[in-house]
């Protein structure tokens, strides 16, 4: 059967075929999932699970170089036609460490810094200054209501007073970069939720940055370019969505760093032209926030190894030079 992406197979197809089991991970966990539906969205797979390998006279394939959390991430993909990112960390001293539902949750929820954030007092002198301010604006309001009111009544109109609108600042190519940046995370069919922004610097958002570099990863080496453009998406959301706080340059440090390693360095003449597509997401970030990395000593480390890393955010940078 030749992979389709899943999207012509029938229910009753899919629940009556047999399970084929998945060996994943460095500790073997079995993960069974109906055969028909993972040959569907992937080639490889297919081969796997249908072809004359000892795979599929066995039942079962070995994939040791595939973490769990991943492959299960794609088993909710083939189900669903969406996965949910990894939880960040929540590094609250260095004998706490907890884990926070937020990455693919309600930001209409709120969650336990939110609970952390009402908490606080507000300080006396803030308070009564808010309440003075209130009571001004009462005031006003009531004074321009009547003043309107009578403006009415003697049949009297003056004309509103108007401010000359100015003209917008010309945008610097900085501003146009991230801009760019920003719109290519437009909304896919289905849209899955909107990623919760960081709203402190103690989230550690590296598992959920790297759950899609894993996922786009996996999608690259099985052949499953929806699921690659899903990863993408997902990820170009995150950070559009992601407060760059200097205690988490790391994570992006990270993300680069495994992206790169993971990834191929395509030349022009490739098929298909240009560099890996995660490969250019992360550039274009790092060079949108070039002013803040670089003052991050994990990201001059980075830069010291060198590479197609290094070459590649010079390269872009001088886009951004105005």
């Amino acid at each position: 059967m030749g992979a389709n992406n899943g999207y012509s197979l029938s229910v009753k197809r899919i629940v009556t075929s047999t399970p084929f089991k998945f060996v994943v991970g460095k500790d073997g966990d079995t993960i069974t999932v109906h055969s028909a539906l993972a040959a569907s969205h992937s080639r490889p797979l297919d081969a796997l699970i249908n072809g004359r390998m000892s795979e599929a006279q066995n039942g079962f394939a070995v994939l040791d170089d595939i973490d769990r959390q991943t492959f299960v991430r794609f088993c909710q993909y083939v189900y669903t036609g969406n996965y949910a990112a990894a939880d960040p960390e929540i590094l609250l001293d260095s004998s706490t460490i907890g884990t926070l539902d937020s990455a693919e949750q309600d930001c209409d929820i709120p969650g336990p810094l939110a609970v952390l954030n009402d908490r606080r007092e507000v300080e006396p002198e803030f308070s009564e200054s808010v309440s003075n301010l209130d009571n001004d604006a009462t005031e006003w309001i009531s004074w321009s209501s009547s003043r309107r009111n009578r403006r009415k009544e003697k049949g009297v109109h003056y004309p509103e007073e108007t401010q000359p609108a100015s003209p917008p600042p010309p945008q610097s190519r900085k501003s146009v970069l991230w801009t760019r940046f920003k719109e290519l995370s437009s909304p896919i069919p289905a849209p899955p939720p909107q990623p919760c922004p960081n709203n402190e610097p103690l989230e550690d958002y590296t598992p959920v940055l790297l759950s899609h570099a894993h996922i786009y990863v996996f999608a690259d080496k099985y052949d499953i370019p929806p699921l690659k453009m899903l990863a993408l998406r997902k990820l170009r959301r995150t950070l559009v969505n992601f407060t760059l706080y200097p205690e988490r340059i790391g994570d992006i440090v990270e993300l680069a760093r495994y992206s790169y390693a993971n990834t191929p360095e395509l030349s022009s003449g490739a098929v298909g032209g240009g560099a890996d597509a995660l490969r250019e997401l992360v550039l274009d970030y790092l060079v949108c926030k070039v002013e803040y990395v670089v003052e991050s000593e994990k990201f001059l480390l980075l830069m010291e190894e060198g590479g197609a890393l290094a070459s590649g955010i010079m390269r872009k940078i001088v886009k951004r030079i105005d």
